[in-house]
């Protein structure tokens, strides 16, 4: 990973990571997250193991908390943005320190081994691109609202840490998947894809939970 002061301490200086249980940090309103997502993550397990118990998305990995609802940056993302959240190359739970509407520029890209989840709060994905899980495993979607996503021109858009590339354009698909595996969309509301709300195709293993909601209009 990039040679990021963040990860030299066992402590957070700035909005972003943290561990799971960690005591002593600078940011109240991290630790408060921190504490809440130990007790979901625990919640998340006892439904994991009666549904999609293969998908394990960012258990076991650092607690990442969304401050900043942008999504501008698509080579260099701002650290403590969701776009830069889903580039990291280690297992995250990625949730929100408050209610949020992003609207992303172009395809939000994901790494595997990755959790997303609003629990306490009220976060849209709107008026912009929409998500693609592309190529990886591990992927865990929880509580998130998708609506009026709108086709994308494409260019330069960061995928990981240590990699970007051209991307053409995208359809306006709430989320796109190709060619991943263990992929849970967990009680996601999707509402008016430009071209659909879940294309899913090649070699897909995915769970979708009973209380999805999806519509098109």
């Amino acid at each position: 990973m990039m040679n990021d002061p963040q990860y030299k301490t066992e402590r957070v200086e700035r909005p972003g990571y943290v561990h799971q249980g960690e005591a002593g940090t600078t940011h109240e309103l991290v630790l408060s997250c921190a504490e809440k997502m130990v007790k979901k993550k625990e919640q998340n397990e006892i439904a994991r193991k009666r549904f999609g118990y293969k998908t394990t998305g960012g258990k076991n990995g650092k607690i990442y908390v969304v401050t900043d609802s942008s999504g501008d940056e698509l080579l260099n993302p701002k650290h403590g943005t969701l776009r830069h959240a889903v580039i990291q190359n280690e297992p995250l739970w990625i949730i929100f320190a408050r209610n949020m509407i992003i609207t992303l520029q172009q395809e939000l890209i994901m790494q595997g081994d990755m959790t997303i989840d609003r629990r306490g709060a009220r976060v849209d994905i709107a008026y912009g691109a929409g998500i693609t899980i592309k190529f990886v495993r591990n992927v865990i979607i929880h509580d998130v609202r998708i609506q009026h996503i709108v086709p994308k021109e494409g260019g330069m858009i960061r995928d990981s840490i240590d990699h970007y590339g051209f991307r053409t354009k995208s359809e306006g698909e709430g989320i796109s998947l190709f060619g991943s595996q263990n992929v849970w969309i967990d009680h996601v509301s999707i509402t008016n894809g430009t071209d659909g709300l879940i294309n899913a195709i090649e070699g897909l293993n995915r769970h979708h939970n009973h209380q999805r909601t999806l519509h098109r209009s």
